[in-house]
């Protein structure tokens, strides 16, 4: 929908753009019609959204739909709004008080004392599960309490898409140390995580969920890496730069790396 107003170096040209911002809310555009929120974002994470929406595709994690712009000679990144008409989002931030209770059980908790229906928070925590493995697999360090939530028009309810994946990919804190923000420990401050949360989940759960992790692993092998930087070279109708997808490939093998030691070492202590 907005091809119309790429420039050729890939960027959609919000300076040729005939956009006016939304007064209800900070950061939101609307062009021809659609709403589309905005960031500033750096050179070094400018195709992070897109590579993580291409991998949750190949994961069918459902995921906002992003692309790439400059305005006035600085970098953006637009997300389609996926909040629809006659559906409400309410952050988790809303629902949990506490930074530190970012984790698996106590979320459970608090959305039993909300529904009262153990079916819908069952799928709701399903949803949550996919979430996080979708952050293992992308690397993805920042899935705080407000970067993910619960969309519901009454009579359906799911967790949001994911979005604001800018953070993948970081590998002092996911590869190096498993720190992934949403997890299965309580954070001693709102800046730090804990670590090895990868090996905790996968000791604290039933297999299936290290069965489901193995699952999508086939997502970012090299031969998938490949083609999530077409797939997003051909979004953009350019090419990337070579040093990005070079940074990008030991990125991800690095961490396929990390992965199948964790999935390694769990397997051996659930014999």
């Amino acid at each position: 929908m907005l091809d119309k107003y790429r420039n050729k170096e890939g960027f959609i040209d919000l300076n040729n753009t005939p956009y006016k911002a939304d007064i209800s809310e900070r950061f939101k555009l609307i062009i021809d019609g659609v709403g589309y929120y905005y960031k500033y974002t750096t050179p070094e994470r400018l195709y992070n959204e897109l590579i993580a929406e291409e991998l949750a595709k190949k994961l069918n994690i459902p995921c906002a739909h992003y692309d790439i712009g400059k305005v006035n000679e600085r970098y953006i990144v637009l997300s389609e709004d996926f909040i629809k008409e006659g559906y409400t989002f309410t952050p988790m931030s809303a629902i949990i008080k506490e930074r530190k209770n970012n984790n698996l059980e106590v979320i459970w908790d608090y959305l039993m004392k909300i529904y009262d229906d153990y079916d819908l928070v069952a799928k709701l925590m399903d949803q949550i599960v996919d979430i996080f493995l979708f952050d293992v697999v992308s690397a993805n360090s920042d899935r705080h309490f407000h970067n993910y939530g619960i969309l519901s028009n009454g009579k359906e309810t799911n967790i949001t898409p994911a979005f604001d994946n800018e953070r993948i990919l970081d590998v002092s804190r996911c590869i190096e140390e498993q720190r992934y923000n949403l997890g299965v420990d309580y954070a001693s401050d709102m800046f730090k995580s804990p670590k090895n949360t990868l090996n905790k989940f996968l000791a604290y759960s039933d297999k299936s969920y290290t069965q489901r992790l193995k699952n999508m692993l086939w997502a970012i092998t090299p031969e998938s890496v490949d083609d999530i930087l077409t797939k997003v070279e051909q979004k953009i109708k350019t090419k990337l730069p070579e040093t990005t997808k070079k940074a990008v490939k030991e990125k991800f093998q690095k961490n396929l790396q990390m992965i199948e030691k964790s999935i390694k070492y769990a397997e051996s202590k659930q014999l």
